[in-house]
Parts: structure tokens; C-alpha cells; sequence
């Protein structure tokens, strides 16, 4: 039983998830504003997303995790995506972290974001210069782990958490 989420997956079943989202996955963060019924609802959004040709494995992964999101076909490039958003998402992330071994600093970079946003997108107010600051540095700090020039560098240290 995973104490973080109170579901019982096995270790083995993680570490290969784990595993398949670093070569397979992505995740992505967003501000999305809704509005519904003349009200404007502002959030900031997680999605994970895992391609594959397979969509046997996609839905081994859903039901495994069991998260919300679904098995969808991407008709440009033939292949087929599990994608879980929000709160799924979290918990996916949260559940793949101890097993994650080169996309630790994606996934805290992401939570950072998340956590120092949430509270100015709640609050609706006009988002300070430091926070603005913030935002940049996190968001050069993410794509700076996805260019080619990260990973040939044998000088990097991958964070254990």
C-alpha cells in the first residue's frame, strides 16, 4: 500500500512506469482560464502525457495508476497517448518520483511553479516583478533539462530526492 495515495501498486510495476514516462512522456504546465457563466476561472493546469504504438500499455499504465485521463489516438503522428490532467496528473508524478532517475529536476521545477502560482491565480491580483522573475528562471531552468547540450554534459549531477 502506498502511503502517499492509499493504492496498492507494486514497486516493479512503478519502476517500469517510471521508466516508461522518462523515454516515452511528458509533462507539461499551463495557465487555462474558463469561463463559465459569466464567471472567469483562472487555474494552473499539469498534464501528463505518454506516447506509444501500443495502446494495450497505455491502458495498463491508466488502470495501474488509477488516475483519470484517457487512451487517445494522435492522428498526425498515428501513435496513441495516455494524457491525465490536474490532480491526476499530481498524483501520477507523485507516484513515479522516487523511481525517476534523470527528470527529477522537471518534475520539481513543475511543482515549483505550480505551488508559487496556485496561490496568485486563487487570489487574482496583479502578479509582482519577483514572481514574473520566478516564472523566467523556472521556466529556462525546464527547458534548459530538455536541450541536447543538458544531457551531453558530463558534469551534471541528477538530484536524488
Amino acid at each position: 500500500m502506498d502511503p502517499r495515495t492509499n493504492i496498492d501498486i507494486k514497486e516493479k510495476d512503478l519502476i517500469y512506469i517510471a521508466a516508461f514516462w522518462e523515454a516515452e512522456g511528458s509533462l507539461s504546465i499551463h495557465h487555462r482560464q474558463q469561463n463559465i457563466e459569466g464567471y472567469v476561472r483562472n487555474s494552473i493546469q499539469f498534464d501528463v502525457t505518454v506516447s506509444q504504438q501500443n495502446p494495450s500499455i497505455l491502458y495498463w499504465i491508466k488502470d495501474t495508476m488509477d488516475c483519470k485521463g484517457g487512451v487517445y489516438l494522435n492522428r498526425t503522428s498515428g501513435s496513441y497517448q495516455y494524457k491525465c490532467s490536474c490532480k491526476s496528473a499530481r498524483k501520477f508524478l507523485k507516484l513515479i518520483f522516487p523511481y525517476v532517475k534523470f527528470r527529477h529536476k522537471q518534475i520539481i521545477d513543475a511543482w515549483k511553479y505550480w505551488k508559487q502560482n496556485r496561490r496568485e491565480v486563487r487570489a487574482r491580483h496583479i502578479v509582482s516583478h519577483s514572481s514574473l522573475e520566478f516564472r523566467k528562471k523556472l521556466s529556462d531552468s525546464m527547458r534548459a533539462t530538455r536541450s541536447k547540450k543538458f544531457w551531453n554534459n558530463k558534469n551534471v549531477k541528477v538530484p536524488i530526492c
